[in-house]
């Protein structure tokens, strides 16, 4: 789908249009029309209001999963092209780990489209080391995996069966940060595991395992999609969409999302 966005023949607004489909928001219209997103209210503090009582809610029913577990070793690495070299090597540890993990829970693993998004781009790790000046040892998603779940009561069995299979691939979980129990603003939720893998060689790198609800993972990865036509697309219309009619837009993005969450959890029915 993104990579139809790219193409030149497709136009910004039918791109975006298209996404607003799929997600089901077929009044959502794009940035400079000013028409609102459908079932949607126009205060920004509503929508962040309901989120905030959902991880409210989520807490109290579920405790809330976040705990550092252990020291959350560095990455052996000393250049992008070295982590890249190891992660590529630790592919299909980390896809076999996550699958017996999501199979005993009986959700699914995900990597990415076409399950070819495991590893992260050389590109993309150079890019996070050079250009926003991440320390290459704390970089923790050179490589990393999904574990989709149907519900939320899922999600901590699939969290505990991550711990429980790491150790047979030398692996270990070291941190749990459990969004679903923060306010996020802009809707976001999900566990999220910093894992530690040790290769055969005796390098040490770090990993992301992700736990989601698979329907709010859906809305998530759309969303994302949107927010790489504006951030890329947009940019290459001169004087067409103007900075401020995209922060408007996204804004009303961030709305339909939080509303879209909160109505898959069962936590805003109207």
């Amino acid at each position: 789908m993104l990579e139809e966005f790219k193409a030149n023949e497709t136009p910004f607004r039918e791109a975006l249009r298209r996404v607003f489909s799929e997600l089901r928001i077929e009044k959502a219209g794009v940035p400079e029309c000013g028409v609102p997103v459908e079932g949607v209210s126009p205060s920004k503090r509503f929508w962040r209001t309901k989120r905030a009582q959902f991880s409210k809610d989520y807490r109290s029913k579920y405790g809330g999963l976040s705990r550092t577990l252990s020291f959350v070793e560095p990455n052996t690495a000393t250049t992008p092209i070295e982590l890249h070299r190891i992660a590529v090597s630790m592919e299909k540890t980390i896809k076999a780990m996550t699958r017996k993990a999501a199979r005993a829970v009986g959700g699914k693993a995900d990597f990415g489209p076409g399950g070819k998004s495991a590893v992260k781009s050389l590109k993309s790790l150079s890019d996070k080391v050079l250009k926003r000046k991440r320390i290459l040892g704390e970089v923790g998603d050179s490589l990393r995996s999904t574990i989709l779940v149907e519900n939320m009561k899922d999600v901590k069995g699939a969290v505990q069966s991550v711990r429980n299979t790491i150790g047979k691939f030398g692996g270990k979980v070291s941190v749990i940060d459990d969004k679903y129990a923060k306010f996020v603003k802009s809707g976001y939720g999900a566990v999220h595991l910093d894992v530690v893998f040790k290769t055969p060689a005796g390098q040490i790198i770090r990993a992301e395992v992700q736990v989601h609800v698979r329907n709010v993972w859906a809305v998530k990865e759309k969303s994302h999609a949107i927010y790489e036509v504006i951030r890329t697309r947009y940019k290459r219309v001169p004087g067409r969409y103007t900075e401020q009619s995209t922060k408007m837009f996204m804004e009303r993005m961030e709305k339909a999302l939080i509303a879209k969450m909160l109505k898959l959890l069962g936590l805003y029915k109207h």
